[in-house]
């Protein structure tokens, strides 16, 4: 019971504050800079989040898990693409450069790819994470829902708004924005969840 009442908390406390930060990015017309720095803050959090369930599993015997170091790689790149733009340096050399194509992505603009693509990695490595975080039903429902809002986040920003009212653009802005953080803190709590149960179960 006192697990499952942290769990919850931590929930019901990050959202909270998830809200209050963007609630003041959106009023204050800081939301394009404040989302760069809040997502990078979210992509540090995940990457220790990770990296906390693998030092577990190592503690208590487990071996070298595949899905939490995958994991805790794919998050260490989105903290340096934060910072760096890897994925547009990756973008303007692949695609851009060699003008490659994608015919099962005929809808989706070149500059564009590379989302698909994640996206399509992303479905394919579900299983194999979703077994490690299946102990613990509030983890795999988080995670579940962080999916989701990715392929939220994802298909929003393949819509094209270049001729639509900046009214438009600007709710599009922040619904995009709104759903790549809510995915974060749902990644953030899923892990945090599996993390506290592995734990523990092994007390």
């Amino acid at each position: 019971m006192r697990t499952d009442n942290l769990q919850k908390n931590f929930f019901i406390g990050s959202f909270a504050v998830l809200f209050f930060v963007m609630a003041i990015m959106i009023l204050t017309d800081n939301l394009s800079a404040g989302a760069v720095y809040l997502h990078a803050a979210l992509f540090v959090l995940c990457f220790i989040a990770a990296l906390s369930n693998l030092y577990i599993i190592r503690k208590n015997g487990g071996g070298w898990n595949f899905a939490w170091i995958t994991l805790s790689i794919i998050f260490l790149f989105m903290i340096f693409n934060a910072k760096l733009m890897l994925y547009d340096k990756i973008r303007s050399i692949i695609f851009n450069q060699y003008d490659m194509t994608m015919d099962y992505a005929f809808w989706v603009d070149k500059t564009n790819y590379i989302f698909v693509d994640m996206l399509f990695l992303a479905v394919i490595a579900a299983p194999l994470i979703i077994g490690e975080i299946k102990k613990s039903k509030l983890a795999l429902s988080y995670f579940i829902a962080a999916i989701a809002f990715t392929a939220l986040a994802v298909t929003i920003n393949l819509i094209g708004i270049s001729g639509l009212g900046a009214a438009i653009q600007n709710f599009y802005d922040i619904f995009w924005k709104v759903s790549e953080a809510t995915a974060l803190l749902l990644f953030l709590n899923s892990f945090f969840c599996s993390a506290v149960t592995v734990k523990a179960s092994n007390k």
